[in-house]
Parts: C-alpha cells; sequence; structure tokens
C-alpha cells in the first residue's frame, strides 16, 4: 500500500516501512527496529495543515508522550500491550512491539465466514449446522469474557481506551493485547478534562 511521505529518518530502511493503516491521527507502518528480525509498529503523527503549526506541533508532541506513558504505565502494571521501543515526540513518531497475529474484528469476520460455509455445505444435516453454530457461540464468548478481563485490568490501572473497538483489539496465540493506545488516557487526566 502506498502511502503519505514519512521523515527520511524513518524511510532509510531496507525493507521499507509498509503502510497498514490511514487513520484520522496517524498513519501505522510495518518496519523493524535495529535488526530485520526484530519486526514493529511505527506509528506517524504527519502535521495537520489546518492547525497553527505551534499548536500542531504542542499536540502531537502531547499526544505521543501520552501515550507512550499510557504503554508503559500498562506495561508496568501487568496489562498486555506492546511495549515502546523509541519515539521522537518532536518528530511525531513511535515504535512499538510487534504483535503477530490479527484484529479482533478479522477474527470475528473469520468466525463468520466458516459459519456460512458450514450452514451452506450442510443444508440437509441441520443437526451439523447447529453444532457449528453452537460451537462459534462459545468461542465468540470466551473471547469477550478475555477481552472483558483485559479491558478490566486497563481500569483498575486507571486507563480508559476511549476508542475501543474491534478493530482496536490485537489477538494474539493464547492472550489479547490492546493496541491503538494512542487514544488511552488515565482516569485523572480525563476527569480534570471534564
Amino acid at each position: 500500500m502506498a502511502g503519505p511521505v514519512l521523515p527520511a529518518l524513518l524511510t532509510q530502511t531496507t525493507p521499507p516501512p509498509n503502510l497498514l493503516a490511514l487513520g484520522a491521527e496517524a498513519h501505522v507502518y510495518r518496519t523493524h527496529f535495529l535488526t530485520t528480525s526484530h519486526p514493529c509498529i511505527l506509528k506517524y503523527r504527519p502535521s495537520k495543515s489546518y492547525r497553527h503549526p505551534t499548536l500542531d506541533a504542542r499536540l502531537t508532541r502531547h499526544r505521543i508522550l501520552s501515550e507512550a506513558r499510557t504503554l508503559v504505565k500498562c506495561m508496568r502494571e501487568g496489562v498486555n500491550v506492546p511495549g515502546v521501543l523509541a519515539l521522537d515526540a518532536d518528530a511525531g513518531w513511535m515504535m512499538e512491539e510487534w504483535i503477530e497475529g490479527g484484529t479482533m474484528r478479522e477474527r470475528l469476520q473469520r468466525w463468520r465466514d466458516r459459519r456460512k460455509e458450514v450452514l451452506q455445505e450442510t443444508p440437509g444435516s441441520p443437526g451439523i449446522g447447529r453444532m457449528e453454530e453452537q460451537r462459534c457461540s462459545e468461542r465468540v464468548l470466551d473471547l469477550m469474557r478475555r477481552i472483558g478481563n483485559v479491558v478490566g485490568k486497563l481500569h483498575e490501572v486507571g486507563v480508559v481506551h476511549g476508542d475501543l473497538t474491534t478493530s482496536n483489539l490485537m489477538l494474539q496465540s493464547g492472550s489479547d493485547s490492546m493496541m491503538n493506545g494512542h487514544v488511552a488516557e488515565e482516569n485523572s487526566e480525563s476527569q480534570k478534562a471534564e
């Protein structure tokens, strides 16, 4: 996926960063940290031309640092989040550990598609369809419980995600990790803003 221009420092790698997503606030790339055997996520917050340059620089710096502090706090408290590897708040970028896996949205989509396939393959055997439906429901409920546990841990350490969607949760085998931490805030900060 071709994408926007990154600062030169971030493009002088082999292989070059691969654009994964363009969000409203950040562009997300897969790249590597120090060696090609250490994949990572690069979040880059480009400047917004509609903002005054001074305000834009301050907001970008504040948001990058807030996200990094929140991730470090969560990791220190035992919440399964990606670690912060490097950042340059003034340039608007941060590197995080790569989590091998997919999003919760992708997993739910695969389960839904598989369920449809089974139902189409066994139209004369409604019992098989019901058994698959039950297995799928049990898997979804188990996944929701695990996600609830992770969100509960976030709240226990005083963090509110703020944009908790199926696209913002990465699933890796055996555990659930929270991604998209740039929208997470500590409770004390969000209460001050109210």
